[in-house]
């Protein structure tokens, strides 16, 4: 377990690969992670933030990550196998350009709230956003803004 408490991550810019399997292999066995009361704002790139970490199962306090500059969550929950639920509704995406494969391989996701996502850039690359997401029981897509029609083009049936 991971716990960050009263980390100051704005002087960064970005999380590349911060709780990443490819940076350390430990993080395959991480199975929760702790974001309390972080400061996480200013931050331009969230690439592969979780990637590979295939033991994950709870992540608490991803609503304290501003998401209002990010530009690129690629990858950001990739091959995380045992994660059942994610909730990202308070997530402000009306800067990303690049969402290509987000939850690529999140086999066990169950439930997914993306419910205030912006999808109406025009450049936004969601390619294999859902690739290998089997599972999927419930996404709330209710407030989502998409106005270019991007997610009628997923195919959420593997």
């Amino acid at each position: 377990m991971i716990e960050l408490y009263f980390y100051e991550f704005s002087t960064l810019g970005n999380l590349v690969n911060f709780f990443s399997a490819q940076k350390d292999k430990n993080m395959k066995n991480l199975v929760s992670i702790y974001l309390s009361d972080l400061k996480i704002d200013r931050l331009h790139n969230i690439n592969s933030l979780f990637y590979g970490c295939e033991s994950l199962k709870t992540i608490v306090g991803l609503n304290d990550i501003n998401t209002e500059s990010i530009t690129d969550m690629s990858y950001m929950f990739y091959n995380c196998k045992s994660l059942e639920f994610i909730d990202l509704s308070f997530f402000n995406t009306s800067s990303v350009d690049n969402m290509k494969s987000m939850f690529e391989g999140c086999e066990s996701l169950k439930y997914l709230d993306i419910s205030h996502f912006n999808l109406d850039n025009e450049m936004l690359n969601i390619e294999s956003m859902f690739k290998d997401v089997n599972n999927l029981q419930y996404i709330n897509v209710y407030n989502i803004k998409d106005t270019n029609k991007k997610l009628s083009s997923i195919d959420l049936h593997n």
